[in-house]
């Protein structure tokens, strides 16, 4: 099994470990290190079950969503024509990422709204 199986033996603890900030000394032994940043991130990927993309998947899922943001800036936000490349961008990114990129879409159409625009606050409905 190796270092990794050790590792999902003790995910559990190592999560609550993780979230409070501290290293537990099981994965500086298993990890072989003085207990970096770096193995710390390692055993946390190991017990979430996802590995970092490489800087080829990044590329690709910056591609899909670059290339179907486009077709709904040229298509007015109509998310039915482009369909198909959400589909693409769906599958060649990670789930919090298009979840994160589908955020961002919106705050920076907000923030251009408001710097074309201008801020006007909405009417107090009992104003006394």
């Amino acid at each position: 099994r190796g270092p990794e199986g050790a590792l999902l033996k003790k995910c559990k603890f190592f999560t609550l470990s993780y979230n409070i900030f501290h290293v537990p000394r099981w994965v500086n032994h298993l990890q072989g290190d003085r207990g970096t940043a770096g193995s710390a991130r390692t055993a946390a990927s190991v017990c979430s079950g996802m590995a970092a993309p490489t800087k080829a998947e990044r590329k690709a899922c910056w591609g899909a969503r670059d290339e179907f943001w486009q077709c709904l800036d040229s298509h007015g936000d109509d998310a039915a024509k482009c369909e198909k490349l959400r589909r693409a961008f769906e599958s060649r990114c990670p789930q919090q990422w298009v979840k994160h990129f589908d955020k961002r879409r919106d705050f920076l159409k907000y923030k251009k709204k408001l710097e074309t625009e201008g801020y006007s606050p909405p009417e107090a409905a009992g104003k006394a």
